[in-house]
């Protein structure tokens, strides 16, 4: 059974803006973050979590109380 799907692209499907020279600071760390974030919520089997990076490269969110999670964890 399949349970992850992953798409890649180069380009923006509808800009064709290119992707190629984009690089995510601490991306496994936002990784990670969303993993820990996402056990908090027991009732939910699917979240979208819109998160960002501030100039300090610190995750930030405005959505509910992640803000208080992610002091929890130092992020």
């Amino acid at each position: 059974m399949r349970t992850r799907v992953e798409y890649k692209y180069d380009i923006h499907p509808f800009t064709k803006a290119s992707f190629s020279h984009i690089e995510i600071p601490i991306y496994n760390n936002i990784i990670e973050t969303v993993k820990k974030l996402h056990n908090e919520l027991h009732y939910f089997n699917l979240v979208s979590w819109d998160l960002a990076l501030d100039q300090k490269k610190q995750i930030r969110s405005m959505i509910g109380k992640i803000p208080l999670m992610l002091k929890k964890w130092h992020c």
